[in-house]
């Protein structure tokens, strides 16, 4: 499954804000992708443990972007703050 990523010619992020700005993208993206294997779920579109693992991969996956994203924004502003 891939999630557009808005990013530089390189890659980067140029400024701290402008990470955490993609990063929260990428949380959207994420949860919407999640919304749509649950659409395809309830629809029965594919086999049920198909759907299911693809789910608990997109969870994990929301997870750890949603953990990033808080630990960027805790570091920029302990950053600002000294």
């Amino acid at each position: 499954m891939m999630l557009p990523v808005v990013t530089d010619d390189d890659g980067r992020a140029r400024s701290r804000d402008e990470f955490i700005a993609k990063l929260g993208l990428v949380v959207e993206e994420a949860d919407e992708a999640q919304m749509w294997l649950q659409m395809i779920g309830k629809l029965r579109l594919t086999a049920a443990p198909e759907v299911q693992c693809l789910e608990a991969e997109a969870n994990e996956l929301t997870a750890i972007f949603v953990a990033s994203r808080r630990t960027a924004v805790s570091r920029h502003k302990h950053r600002r703050n000294t």
